[in-house]
């Protein structure tokens, strides 16, 4: 069974503009979804003494995740203020509230390392930890989002087997990017790009793949789901194509409801 390590953001979706909560983060998406495709997935994490925090660890663990490596501390958890317009969310103020706090033990280091996969995000505070990962063996994955120039692309790099990217319109030229991008790291790059679907790139061959035709309530985590369905591809042994293919299809499923998950 593919299990997933899942480490660094999370926060509460918050929807002002049609007054829900929904809890979200990278991570913490990467998770769930992986759990739903019928793997395990364990959580390392800092939330704040607060209300919101409690509802996050109790959300995960609702959902079968495990949050043993899920820190309360004193402060706020984190919030994402978000209106959903036309099926699309648009992101507004951001409160990170604990999130720098982030720290991890040699213990929770060690068992993270077990896991197939350990995932994290360019937002996560975690970055500091990749170097002790992959000595320990772990095969690595970070979503950096849009951030298509961030400074920790440099860091993790070396230590890095998997990064995604989200294109928007109007970005640089895709290939070039995504080969500067694998002279950077030590692993394969992938992109993904809205409705006009997926790319691979592993140092000789770009791939392809387009998306699966659905009806549209919420973005939200489509790219995480993605993200979730293209390593438990991977880690189950199959090809970059069938993966992109398991990772568009489990996409497709997320963003049929309102909200991450």
């Amino acid at each position: 069974m593919v299990k997933i390590g899942a480490v660094g953001d999370n926060c509460v979706d918050m929807y002002d503009n049609i007054g829900e909560l929904h809890v979200g983060g990278n991570p913490v998406n990467v998770a769930v979804y992986i759990k739903r495709l019928g793997g395990e997935a364990g959580y390392a994490g800092v939330v704040g003494n607060d209300g919101y925090g409690r509802w996050v660890k109790e959300q995960l663990n609702e959902k079968g995740v495990d949050v043993s490596m899920v820190k309360t501390i004193e402060g706020s958890t984190a919030i994402s203020h978000i209106d959903l317009i036309d099926k699309e969310r648009v992101f507004g103020k951001y409160e990170e509230g604990v999130l720098p706090e982030l720290t991890l033990t040699e213990e929770e280091l060690d068992r993270l390392a077990e896991c197939d996969i350990v995932v994290s995000s360019v937002w996560s505070y975690a970055e500091s930890y990749f170097e002790r990962l992959k000595r320990l063996g772990a095969i690595t994955a970070m979503d950096f989002s849009t951030e298509l120039d961030s400074e920790v692309i440099d860091v993790v790099g070396p230590y890095l087997d998997y990064a995604f990217f989200s294109f928007e319109e109007g970005n640089m030229e895709l290939e070039e990017f995504m080969k500067d991008i694998f002279e950077r790291i030590c692993g394969m790059v992938i992109v993904t790009r809205g409705e006009e679907g997926s790319v691979a790139y592993d140092g000789e061959e770009f791939v392809y793949h387009g998306i699966e035709p659905c009806e549209v309530v919420d973005t939200l985590g489509a790219g995480d789901s993605f993200i979730a369905g293209f390593l438990y591809g991977m880690a189950e042994g199959l090809s970059i194509k069938d993966s992109m293919i398991k990772g568009a299809k489990n996409s497709s499923v997320t963003i049929g409801y309102k909200g991450a998950w």
